[in-house]
């Protein structure tokens, strides 16, 4: 076991800066758990924008929109149509609704809502939301009017069928639901990057080429040392995964209970692998340890952000999620969201999921042997 002995005695060597890793990382992921807010998790409020409008029709119609959009929105008036987009882009507004002179006359004569327009500044996302808002109010007006109301009474039934507001409430309401899930949002990043400095330090010590000299003039053969080496790799890899699992079983355990609970650790535990793997071909590249930090977490935090761990995956846009594909650590997500979200147990998911990091892991770690092969002919 000398190749493992070396491999653990020279993370030993850096026992100080491993534990000091450890307690930073920990401490980031309790400070952004219980920072996070919690109460809005268990229902559903609605958002609220600053809307201008330029009504240029000025009839009951637009009078009623207007009254309505105040009720959830902020609203003020544009009447200036040349300073909209001064006024979206210094964001005085978040929206501006445009509503055209004969709107009202269009829309009694069946044209429906078509001729409004809405400059925004927000998310997609946002525009979505208002669009939908304003789009299902005239939804319910078209249905009355269309069955023999008047523009009047059709109003007054669109208000109260819109009065009439619906409590959403999900499915896990526990408090301590919400922090479980971002602890186990954002551990997959400070995991792997933990693995990857860790290992980091002995792949780079390793990689001399006069120790390497000595090593070969021992009496361990090739395939003995490799063996000892992933060996190594294994142990420090899974303390390391089980040391970031001991919180969420001291803060959290109900969360980690069942099926559910067994989920999550299967698929948080192949990253273990893939943080090997990436350990391995960065020390391929590097001359120090700075180095070797300045690589793994630049390129791991951008592996993060198109994975969804950063940012949510529903708030990309469709290249970005496209490409979030690519990374191991969207298929992490995908599955821990469905976890929390739905709960629903989706073992194909999961066996896709693991079986796809897996392929990642492999992949990277292939590339750093060929690199490795490449470097030892110099």
């Amino acid at each position: 076991m000398l190749t493992f002995k070396l491999f653990i005695r020279i993370i030993g060597q850096h026992k100080k800066n491993v534990g000091a890793y450890f307690a930073i990382m920990v401490a980031a992921l309790l400070f952004i758990v219980f920072n996070e807010p919690t109460d809005d998790w268990n229902y559903w409020v609605e958002p609220v924008f600053t809307v201008a409008v330029a009504d240029h029709d000025q009839s009951v119609l637009s009078q009623r929109l207007k009254a309505h959009l105040s009720a959830h929105h902020e609203v003020g008036e544009a009447s200036d149509i040349g300073n909209w987009v001064e006024d979206v882009f210094s964001r005085d507004f978040s929206h501006i609704l445009n509503i055209p002179k004969g709107f009202e006359e269009a829309v009694l004569s069946g044209a429906g809502a078509g001729q409004l327009e809405v400059l925004f500044n927000s998310s997609r996302l946002a525009n979505a939301a208002l669009n939908e808002q304003v789009e299902a109010y005239f939804r319910i007006l078209s249905a009355y009017l269309a069955s023999g109301f008047s523009l009047e009474e059709g109003l007054r039934q669109t208000e109260i069928a819109l009065s009439q507001a619906v409590e959403i409430n999900f499915v896990n309401t526990a408090q301590s639901a919400p922090r479980a899930y971002f602890y186990f949002r954002f551990m997959p990043f400070a995991l792997v990057l933990l693995i990857t400095l860790i290992l980091g330090l002995a792949f780079l010590t390793l990689n001399d080429v006069k120790l390497n000299q000595r090593i070969e003039c021992g009496a361990l053969t090739l395939k003995r040392r490799n063996l000892e080496k992933i060996l190594s790799c294994l142990v420090l890899g899974i303390g390391s995964w089980l040391f970031f699992m001991v919180v969420p079983f001291a803060l959290f355990p109900q969360e980690m209970l069942g099926i559910g609970g067994a989920m999550r650790l299967l698929n948080s535990f192949v990253l273990v692998f893939f943080g090997i793997a990436a350990a391995f071909l960065f020390s391929q590249f590097v001359k120090n340890y700075q180095q070797l930090s300045e690589l793994s977490t630049s390129l791991l935090i951008i592996l993060a952000y198109f994975g969804g761990v950063m940012m949510d995956l529903w708030n990309m846009g469709d290249t970005v999620r496209a490409i979030s594909r690519f990374t191991p650590f969207y298929w992490y997500t995908i599955l821990n969201d469905k976890l929390f979200f739905y709960q629903t147990y989706d073992w194909e998911l999961l066996g896709q999921s693991i079986a796809i990091q897996f392929a990642f892991a492999a992949a990277i770690l292939a590339a750093g042997l060929v690199i490795s092969k490449e470097k030892s002919k110099r």
